[in-house]
């Protein structure tokens, strides 16, 4: 009966270490877990800011392009304008030119 009480009290014991040493796992476990979380709040908070930024950038995009679109509609009109009533046309705006826009007092009189 002695013999088997030792068994038994070191298989507890024994049991018993396992126990906390699982729960000190767990908690470890836990702490990790919550790193993670954090991270990836960040990252989140990163994509709706990188998501931000590039619909800003469409934007400005959106808008030069209409710019230049704008830019060359004008003188295509100007152009034509100054054809039809015998003025020599314009040159096309250069890409690197400041002022992109034609106005139609620079026709010249063939």
């Amino acid at each position: 009966m002695r013999n088997e009480t030792g068994i038994m009290r070191k298989k507890f014991s024994s049991l018993q270490k396992e126990i906390d040493d699982q729960k000190e796992e767990i908690r470890k476990y836990q702490a990790e877990i919550s790193k993670l979380n954090g991270v990836i709040r960040n990252l989140q908070k990163d994509i709706v800011g990188l998501k931000k930024e590039m619909q800003e950038r469409d934007e400005t995009i959106q808008d030069k392009v209409y710019s230049v679109l704008q830019c060359f509609m004008q003188y295509f009109l100007v152009r034509g304008a100054c054809q039809f009533m015998g003025f020599q046309t314009p040159q096309a705006p250069t890409a690197g030119s400041q002022d992109m826009g034609v106005h139609p007092l620079h026709c010249e009189r063939k």
